[in-house]
């Protein structure tokens, strides 16, 4: 069949895609609102968090969930500084791209200031001046520098069951590989023994169980969708019936 027959098919199962079915979206304010909660939390400071680094095989980009919760970016590899004492500026962090990256990936907010400026962001800046900001960020030591000393959480995997995962990695004594997360850690003492380095992982878990209206307006739409689903495989359910069917 060409694609010119395809398409009407195609465009019948799109505009059949009920609303409750796509991608949630939050507006700016929502991570904005977030960001105002975690300085609140810290009080005083730095807090710098980093994005995911590469883009898993098969599936959609899932951003590393801290960072999406604070920002609400997608892009690969990026982080967020925030100066809590400066009324919580978030300055972004974002790696140049090639024409073929853009392509492939779309323009991250480096080459889209407007909408980085709408996300509430007060400057972005190329990843590689990271480390500079950095070192004219520790001023006196005894500003507490947040980062999260725990590990990320995934889909179905909270922060101690990826600990886990790597102690066991670990203890067969060949697997000598470091979590992302405990590497950073590590590169940031090592590189920046200045820093006042202090854990953030248990303020952002505080302040990511309570939920936002917003928040709890999706887990409601998402319930509705596996109970429906739910209910129609129990319909069609029968004996003899596989469960693949």
């Amino acid at each position: 069949m060409s694609v010119a027959r395809c398409f009407p098919f195609i465009w019948m199962l799109l505009i059949a895609v009920p609303v409750s079915a796509q991608l949630a979206q939050f507006p700016p304010e929502e991570f904005i609102e977030r960001r105002a909660g975690l300085c609140e939390s810290v009080g005083e400071g730095y807090v710098l968090l980093f994005g995911e680094s590469i883009r898993h095989p098969a599936i959609r980009l899932r951003q590393e969930n801290d960072f999406f919760y604070y920002t609400g970016v997608e892009d690969l590899n990026a982080a967020m500084l925030i100066d809590v004492s400066d009324d919580c500026a978030a300055r972004l962090f974002l790696p140049s791209q090639s024409e073929r990256e853009v392509r492939m990936d779309g323009a991250n907010l480096l080459n889209d200031l407007d909408r980085a400026e709408e996300a509430g962001f007060s400057q972005v800046h190329e990843m590689s001046r990271l480390a500079e900001v950095l070192v004219r960020s520790k001023g006196d030591r005894t500003v507490p520098f947040w980062v999260r000393f725990g590990e990320s959480d995934y889909v179905d995997w909270n922060r101690y069951e990826v600990a886990m995962l790597v102690a066991r990695q670990f203890a067969t004594g060949f697997g000598n590989q470091q979590s992302l997360s405990a590497y950073r850690l590590e590169m940031l003492r090592t590189r920046f023994p200045g820093l006042a380095l202090r854990d953030v992982t248990r303020l952002i878990d505080l302040q990511r169980m309570i939920k936002t209206p917003r928040e709890i307006e999706v887990l409601r739409r998402n319930a509705a969708a596996s109970s429906t689903g739910i209910r129609r495989a129990i319909e069609i359910t029968a004996p003899g019936v596989y469960e693949y069917e």
